[in-house]
């Protein structure tokens, strides 16, 4: 079994579960549907019919750029902003106003209640009310990206729409008048004292620049650099060369004195090319090397002439050195000549720094002063053009807005918008029916598909039983059972129940179909013991889910076969399957058990199929037993020797969620039959159940839905329909046109179709 049941829902959407999904919940959501279209339908007829008028206002471009700002002397930019700021101008409280004052609305019935006396309105408040209604009921906005607005008014009366909405824009245009007459005239008398101002301010600034100029002494050149920085930059240039000639003339000197250090004539060659004396000396300084190499090699160099040649050597290399010591005198001087020029000019540079820095703090403020004057020259200059340009258009004032389309009675109402109103509430009962079929889908957790049976729970499918109406049981069902009235004598019955004996009645139905796959899975499953006997334990999570019914079925079924077969009722403390089939029991399962009863004596035969039927007595369940009686060593005693008489026992036990009965029985099994009823069993309650009596899952053979809904199934697998059973020929206890077979061999992917659905309105009998 598996426990992880995040694996339960792929990632991946199915189209064909949704698709099942829809189906099965179609009148849910066609019920949804019509309901919130109705309530659309509800509001068109009962809201009142308003009427919306347009006019649309141009903010000429063209016309802007001949009307300037002369505040700031700049052509006046309607871009996104500046529009948006004219939509708030014509949707303000002022334009509000000047709509009423022309319009005299503050006497137009519409806007004010008529019941409260004339002298007892307080006329600020019935301005504020009725500009409160005006704003309300307008709409400002801008068409696209043009330079057009839209101003339209909504009103229950069509004319008076139409008006509102043309007043609104020659308010928005006359205050648009208004402002500009007001600005100019402001502005006029603001330059009149500002240009006055500025003219004296330029002035002062221009003398104090002449000024500090004077002062600090301050002379450009003709290439309007000051002289203290010319003279800095020739001087830093010296500095530079003079550097460079005290290095190199150091270098030399240096030089010269390590090969007079090391005394190596032929290390003199370097310093020796530019000088005649050496040049001369040290040619024959070569030759006399020569001369004595080649007697030395005659005649010994111990020979007297090789002697004198090599003394003659020494004497040159004295004289080399000497010259040598000389020219390294000489460098000497030009070293400290050189360096006593480089200091003098490191002193000017320093000097002349001193006094560059001091003419740079000058020129900052300098500079400052420069500035300011400039400022204050164009905002003269700025403002007196100014003045001179509105001196011209103050007498003829020009708005940048004209109307392009006045407002004109509108034929048909604009609100409660029909088409509008019937599709949002067609899509949104659909969306709501759709959301709550989800809910509804996502909160079914019950069985209804094999594929959950064998993928969540991990035990094998073995089929569907049939959801059994009252018109699919023929009409000799009623009157097929012969009542028991003493057991104990006849020792022979018939199921009394329909349901219980449908096997019987109804051989070539779906019903008989999964009772053969569970023979078979039996047969697969279970290896006959030495006695060639098997044990099977038929189990349900909970009450009424049909294990009772099964059981009696299964036991008919294997009767039928020729099969020896025992079918015992296990369930002590509610024996609904003596309850509903066997009348007038007085001793069963119990007697034998506590009390000694023999086998013989309590055990009926089924005549119809050969069947028996160890019985539970129905006292048993009224005054209560022992809960460790099924448990106890003489049940499996009593299997134990009965086993040689029969090739089947059929166990039909207590509900495992109720009582422990069934983990304290697991061992007298040998397999067991899950039963869960279809649509209405909960996964999670059978995982829960077999996580507890972990033993007995390991040996359940297989399991199977009881009551399936034939007529919905096919809305939980899109193969259920390819799976029908053979025989043309209809059985009495199927309704359906063709009855289906059993879905043990249905592929994996039809398993994994749908998980969820809806549970059946039709209950068993």
């Amino acid at each position: 079994m598996r426990d992880d049941n995040s694996k339960n829902y792929p990632e991946v959407i199915d189209i064909d579960k949704v698709i099942s999904a829809l189906k099965r919940n179609a009148l849910l959501i066609t019920y949804i549907t019509i309901a919130v279209f109705g309530l659309g339908i509800l509001s068109i007829l009962t809201s009142t019919k308003r009427y919306t008028a347009e006019t649309q206002v141009l903010i000429d471009s063209i016309q802007a750029n001949v009307v300037q700002d002369v505040s700031s002397g700049n052509t006046r930019s309607f871009e996104t902003a500046a529009i948006d700021s004219q939509v708030e101008i014509i949707g303000s409280q002022n334009t509000a106003l000047m709509v009423i004052k022309a319009l005299k609305l503050q006497s137009d019935p519409d806007f004010f209640d008529q019941s409260i006396p004339e002298n007892e309105i307080d006329p600020v408040a019935r301005s504020e009310k009725i500009t409160e209604i005006l704003l309300r009921n307008l709409q400002v906005r801008r068409v696209g990206q043009t330079y057009v607005l839209s101003i339209s008014y909504t009103a229950k009366n069509a004319e008076k729409a139409a008006n509102i909405a043309n007043a609104f824009a020659d308010a928005y245009i006359n205050g648009q008048l208004d402002a500009r007459f007001d600005s100019s005239s402001r502005a006029a008398e603001w330059l009149q004292h500002r240009i006055g101002a500025l003219r004296k301010k330029y002035l002062a600034a221009e003398e104090a620049i002449q000024t500090y100029r004077y002062k600090n002494q301050l002379i450009d050149t003709s290439g309007g650099k000051l002289v203290n920085d010319q003279q800095l930059t020739e001087v830093n240039t010296q500095l530079i060369a003079a550097r460079a000639q005290t290095s190199g003339l150091k270098a030399k000197y240096e030089h010269v004195q390590a090969i007079i250090k090391t005394g190596n004539a032929n290390a003199a060659v370097a310093e020796a090319l530019d000088n005649t004396v050496v040049n001369n000396i040290r040619a024959k300084y070569l030759d006399t090397n020569r001369r004595m190499s080649d007697l030395a090699a005659k005649l010994g160099n111990n020979h007297k002439t090789v002697v004198r040649l090599r003394n003659e050597l020494g004497q040159y290399e004295r004289i080399i050195f000497k010259e040598l010591q000389r020219i390294a005198e000489s460098y000497g001087s030009d070293f400290e000549i050189a360096k006593v020029r480089e200091e003098s000019l490191e002193k000017s540079l320093d000097d002349l720094i001193k006094v560059n820095v001091s003419n740079n703090s000058a020129q900052i403020t300098l500079r400052e002063l420069e500035r300011e004057a400039d400022t204050l020259k164009q905002l003269y200059e700025s403002n007196l053009q100014g003045y001179e340009k509105l001196a011209q258009i103050q007498s003829f004032p020009v708005t940048e807005a004209r109307i392009i389309t006045k407002a004109t009675k509108p034929l048909s109402p604009s609100h409660p918008k029909v088409k509008m109103v019937l599709a949002i509430s067609l899509i949104l009962g659909l969306g709501t029916g759709f959301m709550v079929a989800l809910f509804r889908e996502m909160r079914d957790k019950s069985l209804r598909t094999g594929a959950q049976m064998r993928d969540i729970l991990g035990i094998k499918f073995l089929g569907f039983l049939p959801l059994i109406h009252s018109t699919t049981l023929s009409e000799k069902d009623d009157d097929a059972a012969l009542t028991l009235t003493e057991p104990a004598q006849s020792h022979t019955f018939n199921m009394l129940q329909p349901t219980s004996r449908f096997v019987l009645d109804h051989p070539l139905s779906m019903f008989s179909e999964t009772l053969r796959s569970i023979k078979t899975a039996i047969a697969l499953k279970l290896k006959p013991k030495a006695n060639n006997c098997v044990v099977i334990g038929i189990i349900s999570s909970l009450q009424s889910e049909g294990k009772s019914t099964l059981a009696a079925n299964l036991g008919l079924y294997l009767a039928k076969t020729k099969k020896p077969t025992l079918l015992i009722d296990a369930d002590l403390r509610n024996p609904s399957l003596t309850r509903n089939n066997v009348a007038g029991v007085h001793v069963g399962l119990s007697d034998i058990l506590e009390n000694d009863a023999i086998f013989d004596d309590v055990v009926l035969h089924e005549m119809a199929s050969g069947l028996d039927l160890l019985p539970s007595a129905l006292h048993d369940a009224e005054f209560g037993l022992d809960a460790n009686l099924l448990s106890s060593e003489g049940l499996n005693a009593l299997i134990n020797s009965v086993a040689s008489k029969y090739n089947y026992i059929i166990l039909d036990l207590p509900p495992m969620a109720l009582t422990m009965d069934v983990f304290d029985i697991y061992g007298s099994v040998d397999g067991f039959i899950l039963v869960a009823e279809w649509g209405k069993t909960s996964i999670d309650t059978v995982s829960d159940c077999l996580l507890q009596n972990e033993l007995v899952a390991e040996k359940i053979i297989g399991g199977v839905l009881n009551k399936a809904d034939l007529k919905n199934l096919h809305n939980y697998s899109k193969y259920i329909e390819h799976y029908r059973y053979a025989p043309q020929k209809m059985d009495k206890a199927t309704t359906s046109p063709a009855p289906m077979s059993t879905i043990v061999n249905i592929p994996t992917a039809t398993a994994e179709s749908v998980k969820r659905g809806r549970k059946p309105r039709k209950r068993s009998v």
